[in-house]
């Protein structure tokens, strides 16, 4: 007998099963639609800038022939459309589909719909995230979800992408069905809903069989003005930091959906019990908790409105509303009403009430559901996107690729275990998946919010250079607590040199233009006039040897140097990176950086001038222009004897030091400034700088009695030490350039004077002088200037005055310098020059002589040199001899009668600031990150004619850009 009871009672499960399966389980196909409507407008979705990191907008239109435009879907193919389509569908394909028995769970009981003890599905958030079980029948999971992300990001052909996408948010819609079914008390609380399948069109709709137990709830949900007037508003977003497992949302210690609806909600089924005395809840469910509520008249317009003809009472029952998320507790006085039968039931024995749910009891539940409901399912959508990167810089070349990724993801998580990949578009047409050389796994220790990775992968030869390629970046993996997908579109790596071509190039397109290396080829991208960048850079934030930020902004065009001493360049508030306004300053930067606090936070910092101060501020290192929100964190006043700033300071790669160089008020003399920064702690101190001394040596012998008079000098100065004249960082290792002088200045004579008879007089002379002037950066030298020269002279009263002299000179001008490359461009010129003279004394005649010039400018690179131009000038000239006033200084001692002799020396500091070598910079240079030069600037010919002259590793601009003027000027400006 029991057996045959037990078949039985999996028989009417089975018929049970089957009616409910029917079309209007939960909220009806109309309800559904405009909940999610409300979501997608309150999620991720409608975020220009995120959807703009997967390739897509708001006016994206995606697999349109597989959309459904019926209503109440509505689907016209967008993003909003193919959600609708979803959490329409999830309530079945077909009238036999059985889908709508997985859309039930008991929090309190931890059980699917369960009818005569026998469960006739799965629960909701087992069948809607298939996070612990594999569902038989389920291809519109929160796992199916992210498969079809990652297949939207990476398959091949663009039109199985678009189908990806698709299938993406119609899944996310069929998902969201499920966290707005918890907001239905019926699925909440075992409470089963019976209807007919495949319902014939002759039954009228509100009609129902004597076998259907329909929802009167959701029946009045769908109706038309309910629908239109749903109270949707006023129920913040949620913290996804807390809500960080999808599973949350349904349920999470009293603060998952189903749990609040639970909780706090009665359905038809499981309503109020007892009596006027003694109010109960029903044996399954303790909560909520009755309370009495209000009795009002029926012709109250409250309830009915003023044309109400009715008469009489309704008694409510009312509840507490405790919300544990928010942490707050409101009273629902119309939870449930006392039923019509009550005044007749109250009599029997034992007196018990009848309670009933009607419209005043679901407009109140609506009050506190359907907010809640748009709220959660919007959290839906933000946490299924939670994984972010960014892309922090990128560098293409050839032969290789890199890219480097933050993880910005939305509520802080880590990602761990798994895998990034790198995407490109062919030639072709296909997209194809890299192959990594570095960066592939994060590894299970993973990657911290806010960490960068770095992926970089060899080029193929058919990687298209499109306007419309696109390079992807996914991650696979844990994302915090579950597993998760993260994507971003690349169009195009930007690196290379803006160009600004002073005639019209072949193409026809004017403008600021791209310079890019590409396949090894030097290419001109068609795009114009959306860039912009300083000529000078900061780049930091190193990993394995690459800088992973960039930042530019105006400064001198010699990077480190003005063009004249003491006088500031023009200065620029705005701070650029990727060929972008990044931010814009309180005043005019003189140096920039990124630094990346202990908490993962990072911060844009600048020094501006302030008067004769130097003021260093920050703020969050967000690109927007328009923020004003810029914290002083520090001052370096006005030094001692120090002029205002004039060159520009520079950063390490951390973003914690920096320095300058400033020159004092004699205009030759520089000192060294360096400040500290770590978050708002700052500090600074003037370095001063190392000495060139010079010391001299002398004899001399005068006799100074009756004429002739007699004198015997010599003189020697020995100089020797060196000046820090600029200063920059690779990485944080600071790199000095340091002048260096070294050499000896020697002067001899002897004389005989005789003060009656002028025209016996004897006097032989020599001079000596050998200086050598060195620029060393590093450990590599260049020389910057030499002096040499020799000088010998006699002359006798009685005779000719004969004299020999052979001079060289070799002297630099820098015209631009880069010490992180170890770089200097200058102009250098050697005179030679061989005199002979012989002159009658004391009368000034004539000396011929023979000059012979060079002149280069020379392009040192990573020891790489390149003569610019060459000219050569030779010729013979004359000009005035006649005897040296320096013999007249020599015996003035005797004038006075007296003689002597002795000796002595001394040594002091010589004032030393780019003596020697000249900084006169002019034209334009950029170095790139692939430490590729472009230089261009106009020169003076031999015959005396300005020459245009343009350069970069590895090509011409104007070949490339098929300029036709020979005249044609090229500015480059640094992107990255």
């Amino acid at each position: 007998m029991a057996g045959h009871t037990k078949k039985w009672i999996g028989i009417v499960a089975i018929l049970c099963q089957l009616f409910i399966s029917g079309y209007a389980l939960a909220y009806e196909v109309g309800t559904h639609a405009e909940l999610t409507s409300a979501a997608y407008d309150r999620s991720i979705l409608v975020d220009k800038d995120f959807l703009h990191t997967l390739g897509l907008s708001q006016e994206t239109l995606i697999d349109v022939s597989r959309a459904d435009a019926r209503r109440p879907i509505e689907n016209d193919g967008s993003i909003e459309g193919w959600l609708r389509q979803g959490a329409v569908r999830e309530d079945g394909f077909n009238c036999l589909d059985g889908r709508p028995v997985n859309h039930f769970f008991d929090p309190q009981n931890d059980r699917p719909l369960t009818v005569l003890g026998r469960e006739l599905g799965l629960r909701s958030p087992d069948w809607a995230l298939e996070d612990r079980m594999e569902a038989a029948g389920q291809d519109y999971s929160l796992r199916d979800a992210r498969d079809r992300f990652h297949e939207a990001m990476t398959l091949p052909e663009r039109h199985l992408r678009d189908r990806a996408f698709g299938l993406l948010f119609q899944t996310l819609g069929h998902v969201m069905h499920h966290v707005q079914d918890m907001a239905q008390p019926e699925h909440v609380r075992n409470d089963a809903h019976l209807v007919t399948p495949c319902r014939p069109d002759w039954l009228p709709r509100d009609v129902s069989p004597i076998w259907e137990d329909s929802s009167l709830y959701e029946y009045y949900t769908n109706r038309e003005h309910v629908l239109r007037d749903l109270p949707i508003d006023g129920y913040g977003a949620l913290d996804l930091s807390v809500f960080d497992e999808a599973r949350k949302l349904w349920e999470d210690d009293r603060r998952g959906m189903a749990e609040f609806t639970n909780y706090n909600f009665v359905s038809k089924d499981t309503n109020f019990r007892g009596s006027a005395e003694y109010l109960t809840t029903n044996p399954e469910y303790p909560s909520p908790m009755a309370a009495a509520g209000e009795r009002i008249r029926i012709e109250d317009p409250r309830l009915l409105g003023p044309d109400q003809r009715l008469r009489g009472w309704m008694q409510f029952v009312a509840s507490a509303v405790s919300d544990t998320y928010v942490g707050n507790e409101n009273r629902n006085e119309r939870a449930a009403t006392y039923s019509i039968f009550t005044q007749d039931l109250q009599h029997g024995i034992p007196p018990f009430h009848s309670f009933s749910l009607n419209r005043f009891n679901f407009d109140a539940a609506h009050e506190f559901l359907m907010p809640r409901a748009v709220a959660y399912s919007a959290a839906l959508i933000d946490h299924f996107f939670r994984g972010q990167l960014a892309v922090v810089d990128s560098v293409l070349t050839g032969q290789e690729l890199m890219i480097q990724v933050r993880n910005d993801s939305v509520a802080e998580e880590r990602m761990a275990n798994g895998r990034f990949e790198i995407h490109y578009d062919g030639a072709s047409g296909l997209r194809k998946r890299l192959v990594l050389t570095a960066g592939e796994e994060p590894g299970s220790g993973g990657l911290a919010y806010g960490a960068i990775q770095t992926l970089i992968a060899r080029m193929p030869a058919d990687v298209d250079t499109g306007t419309d390629a696109r390079f992807v970046v996914t991650f696979q993996g844990d994302i915090g607590a579950e597993g998760g997908v993260a994507a971003v579109v690349l169009e195009r790596p930007k690196s290379g040199f803006i160009i600004r071509p002073y005639d019209i190039p072949a193409d026809g397109i004017t403008g600021d233009r791209l310079l890019s290396r590409v396949n090894g080829q030097w290419v001109l991208d068609p795009e114009t006039g959306a860039l912009a960048a300083g000529n000078v850079d900061w780049k930091g934030a190193y990993v394995n040897g690459v800088a992973t930020r960039v930042l530019t902004w105006m400064g001198p065009p010699g990077r480190y140097h003005p063009r004249q001493k003491g006088k500031p360049e023009a200065r620029s508030r705005s701070v650029f990176r990727a060929g972008e306004v990044f931010a814009v300053a309180p005043c005019g930067v003189i140096g920039a950086a990124i630094q990346k606090g202990t908490d993962g936070r990072e911060w844009l910092l600048v020094i501006c001038p302030s008067g004769s101060d130097d003021v260093v501020y920050r703020r969050p290192a967000v690109k927007d222009p328009t923020a004003t929100d810029w914290e002083l964190i520090g001052v370096v006043p006005a030094q001692p004897d120090a002029l205002p700033a004039d060159r520009p300071w520079f950063f390490n790669g951390s973003g914690t030091e920096a320095q300058t160089m400033r020159l004092l008020s004699d205009k030759q003399s520089l000192t060294r400034l360096r400040l500290r920064v770590n978050g708002t702690n700052f500090s600074y101190e003037n370095l001063g700088n190392t000495e060139i001394t010079r010391t001299r040596t002398w004899s001399w012998d005068y006799v100074c009695e009756d004429s002739p008079y007699t004198v015997s000098s010599h003189a020697r100065t020995d100089i020797a030490g060196s000046n820090v004249v600029a200063v920059d960082y690779v990485g944080d290792t600071e790199v000095l350039a340091e002048y260096f002088v070294e050499g000896i200045y020697e002067y001899e004579l002897s004389g005989i004077y005789d003060d009656s008879q002028h025209g016996e007089i004897t006097q032989d002379r020599s001079l000596r002088n050998n200086l050598q002037h060195v620029l060393r950066i590093g450990s590599r030298s260049w020389p910057m200037a030499t002096y040499q020269n020799m000088e010998t002279s006699h002359y006798n009263g009685g005779g000719m005055s004969t004299g020999e002299k052979n001079d060289l000179y070799y002297g630099v001008l820098i015209l631009f310098m880069d010490l992180r490359h170890g770089l200097l461009i200058y102009d250098d010129q050697l005179y030679t020059t061989s005199e002979s003279r012989s002159v009658p004394p004391h009368q000034y005649g004539t000396a011929e002589y023979m000059s012979t010039e060079a002149r280069a400018t020379v392009v040192h690179f990573e020891g790489a040199a390149r003569d610019a131009y060459r000219s050569t000038r030779t010729g013979n000239g004359s000009y005035a001899a006649g005897m040296p006033r320096s013999w007249e200084d020599e015996i003035g001692t005797c004038f006075d009668g007296t003689s002597s002799n002795g000796s002595g020396s001394d040594t002091d500091a010589v004032p030393h600031s780019l003596a020697g070598p000249g900084w006169w910079t002019i034209g334009s240079y950029a170095v790139d990150v692939h430490g590729e030069l472009f230089t261009s600037f106009g020169y003076m010919d031999i015959d005396g004619a300005v020459r245009p002259y343009h350069w970069f590793s590895g090509g011409d601009p104007a070949v490339i850009m098929g300029s036709g003027s020979p005249q044609s000027s090229f500015h480059p400006i640094r992107l990255r």
